[in-house]
């Protein structure tokens, strides 16, 4: 036991004089290029060595609103490594919120998301598909807007005061929506298997690829989340852990669960529907004049 102990404490010693290596590092590689963000981000290194959390943090945060950098990247992820990176920057000029290192399946990127719907009036993917990609836009797929809600939930008690405030901001626009539409779709035959086309803005014009990217049998009765087993059909429509999906949404929405809307009965012949997420909603819903709903413009790009 004691062995064991003198063991852990040596271990903490050698990392503790590796991180304090590392501070001294980067706080000399900061000083050799002096700038006003530089030297915001040498005092959050210094205050962070000395125990001074809050300080530490407050310089942070004001060197983060200068510019997301990737020398801010490397010190915020050492002072709240438990971010991984994934920071939130307001492009109010802009009119978008943009996610730095989102991560997605085995891909890390920069997302983009427009603060408001892009329309106030419910649309469909075939309306507003065009007039989104004139900005170099696109609708987020169901997966994607899935994995952003999920990382915002991840995130909500940032020691960031700015980054728990945006959280908040983007939680109550999004969850106020019943119908938010993805870009996602589901094409229903006669008979199972049925074809989930998560890119419906790129792949609606190729037939054979769309087969490939994913068949389940998606046709039954719908119900609360919590008293049917569903994961498979959740898993099928967002490709993310149906349980971190189900907090994560309920967080969103205010709702303690989760309706599951889906096609209940076989068509007579082949007809498309799409997926939509939204206040305390999950799955495609036919209104009286057609398949849609509130839209928010999309976007990536590759990490710099």
């Amino acid at each position: 036991m004691a062995d064991g102990k003198l063991r852990e404490l040596e271990l903490r010693w050698k990392q503790s004089s590796l991180l304090i290596d590392h501070l001294a590092y980067m706080v000399e590689r900061l000083k050799s290029k002096p700038s006003k963000q530089n030297k915001l981000l040498v005092n959050a290194l210094s205050e962070h060595h000395n125990r001074r959390r809050d300080s530490a943090l407050d310089s942070l945060e004001r060197a983060l609103s200068l510019k997301f950098t990737k020398t801010c990247e490397e010190v915020y992820t050492t002072l709240i490594p438990e971010s991984k990176g994934f920071y939130i920057e307001d492009a109010s000029k802009r009119g978008i919120w943009r996610f730095h290192n989102s991560r997605f399946q085995n891909e890390t990127c920069i997302e983009e998301l427009t603060k408001e719907p892009v329309r106030e009036d419910y649309v469909s993917q075939e309306e507003i598909i065009p007039e989104l990609a004139i900005c170099n836009q696109s609708l987020p797929s169901a997966p994607r807007l899935a994995n952003i809600i999920i990382q915002l939930y991840k995130n909500r008690k940032s020691p960031l005061r700015t980054q728990r405030e945006r959280i908040e901001s983007i939680r109550k626009n999004l969850g106020k929506h019943k119908w938010i539409l993805t870009g996602t779709a589901i094409i229903f035959g006669q008979n199972p298997p049925d074809t989930i086309i998560y890119e419906w803005n790129e792949q609606r014009e190729n037939t054979e690829e769309d087969k490939a990217v994913h068949s389940s049998n998606l046709v039954g009765p719908n119900s609360w989340l919590s008293e049917s087993e569903h994961s498979e059909t959740v898993y099928a429509l967002i490709k993310a852990d149906p349980e971190k999906f189900f907090k994560a949404h309920c967080w969103l929405s205010e709702k303690k669960d989760i309706f599951l809307f889906r096609t209940n009965s076989r068509p007579q012949q082949t007809e498309k529907k799409t997926v939509f997420i939204g206040k305390g909603m999950l799955g495609g819903y036919e209104l009286e004049i057609e398949d849609a709903g509130i839209a928010y413009g999309w976007r990536k790009s590759k990490k710099a």
